[in-house]
């Protein structure tokens, strides 16, 4: 793993770096605005430090290999990687567009930021590169969180776009930890849930998770399936699951052989009757398992002959 982060070591420690501070803020319309207030020598190696301390502690405590973002679930201690070229590239595009034109007249509480963006910037003076590809950036995040709470780190106050002193109710302030940092691309991520809320990723799940359920075998073969569908996509832990299944073929596979499935449904007891054909869907309590079997999740070990289910599916 240590090699992920070589570069991003590099473009962090080195002096040359040119170190930025922003804070973000999606508004009610769903756009994000950010401020760049400008900050002094000392704030900005408090902020080198604290990104190259996050980077060495992280990667101790993680395993050697960052393992693929996961929607449905993070396993603890463990570094996610997300391509942002094939996901999430329109909210992360969103964010790094706002920071080339930082909002000047924008008036919003301190209290209202949603995060913080640590950049590191850095010309490279390689004849090699493309024009477009003179400057690497190094974006560390931390979400924002009431500044009550906080018990050490950096501290400020925000006035006409500078960071003075923090006498006065307008502080702000972040901690000494990092949710994700960008670097070309991937998101390499410590904290699941905040990258998912920095992002503002529910619509997304919700969105794609629609499309999952725009299936027209469910709807023969499962009675009451415009009530399942809308239970489905009001549960934001469900709509994760489902989204997880985008891209696979596995969502309707259960309904192939209904009767097949129905065995599945009595080895583990699942509160689902089978009638005619069909599966009937009576209330949100059953929503789970109906969840589950689109995934495909239950299974029997080939050596215990156990059966379980996956509900990382």
């Amino acid at each position: 793993m240590d090699s992920d982060f070589k570069k991003i070591r590099e473009i962090v420690s080195n002096s040359a770096s040119k170190i930025s501070l922003h804070l973000g803020h999606w508004n009610a319309g769903g756009q994000i605005k950010t401020v760049s207030p400008s900050i002094g020598d000392n704030l900005k190696e408090q902020l080198r430090k604290l990104v190259l301390d996050q980077l060495e502690t992280r990667i101790k405590e993680s395993p050697s290999i960052p393992s693929e973002y996961n929607i449905v679930g993070a396993n603890d201690g463990v570094i996610e990687q997300a391509n942002c070229t094939k996901n999430y590239q329109d909210n992360m595009g969103a964010i790094l567009a706002s920071l080339a034109q930082p909002t000047i007249s924008y008036r919003f509480s301190s209290d209202k930021f949603d995060f913080f963006i640590y950049q590191f910037s850095l010309e490279n003076n390689s004849n090699k590169v493309e024009k477009n590809d003179k400057t690497q950036s190094v974006y560390a995040f931390r979400r924002i969180k009431h500044v009550n709470f906080l018990k050490k780190g950096i501290w400020g106050r925000l006035e006409d776009g500078k960071f003075n002193s923090i006498s006065e109710d307008t502080k702000i302030g972040t901690d000494d930890l990092l949710d994700f940092i960008y670097f070309e691309n991937i998101a390499y991520i410590f904290e699941h849930i905040s990258f998912e809320r920095i992002l503002k990723l529910s619509n997304q799940f919700v969105t794609v998770a629609q499309t999952i359920l725009n299936n027209k075998e469910m709807a023969k073969k499962i009675k009451n399936f415009n009530k399942l569908k809308t239970d489905a996509l009001n549960n934001a832990s469900y709509t994760k699951r489902l989204a997880k299944l985008s891209g696979t073929n596995r969502q309707s596979l259960f309904l192939k052989d209904v009767n097949k499935t129905g065995k599945v449904i009595s080895s583990f007891n699942l509160d689902i009757e089978v009638k005619q054909g069909q599966l009937i869907y009576d209330n949100d309590t059953q929503l789970s398992n109906f969840i589950s079997l689109m995934q495909d999740a239950f299974y029997k070990t080939l050596i215990g002959d156990e059966n379980g289910v996956d509900d990382r599916r």
